[in-house]
């Protein structure tokens, strides 16, 4: 009976780690979508990555020339969370996480009219066809940022 019991208990702590791990692991991954407003779509990418117990997000947006940039700040977000906000090339979004589709949805009310933000997790990033370097230049009290992006060859 006693081994039985600890049979039983050790089933339910693994089935209760899987559990969890499967959650953590529903923001990570690769994510494809768009902000629209009256009508116009700008296409963006998503990359969430677990870093410790938080996710770290690059994006890719294109018209801005953005690619593998940082949320604003640095943010990250909490590894299980589903409802939470983004702050990037747009602004705050507040975003939510339908766990049956695998999509998120935010909005940004501090525009007029509001901005929407869509996403669906896609799976597999493709590889990327550039490597990155980021670049500094200091003149006085002036300072000059950016990224290099080269072909690989």
């Amino acid at each position: 009976m006693q081994n039985a019991k600890k049979t039983l208990f050790t089933i339910w702590l693994l089935l209760a780690t899987l559990s969890l791990s499967a959650q953590r692991n529903l923001l990570e991954g690769h994510w494809e979508g768009a902000v629209t407003r009256l009508g116009a779509v700008q296409p963006l990418k998503f990359d969430f990555t677990v870093v410790g117990d938080s996710l770290s997000v690059q994006f890719d947006d294109p018209a801005q020339g953005y690619y593998q940039k940082l949320l604003e700040g640095n943010q990250k977000l909490g590894a299980n969370d589903t409802a939470f906000d983004i702050n990037f090339g747009y602004g705050k979004f507040h975003c939510v996480l339908n766990r049956i589709y695998l999509q998120i949805t935010g909005v940004n009310k501090n525009w007029k009219p509001e901005l929407l933000f869509h996403l669906k997790k896609i799976g597999e990033k493709e590889p990327s066809p550039y490597s990155a370097e980021d670049i500094t230049f200091n003149s006085g009290n002036t300072r000059l940022a950016g990224s290099i992006y080269k072909p690989k060859n």
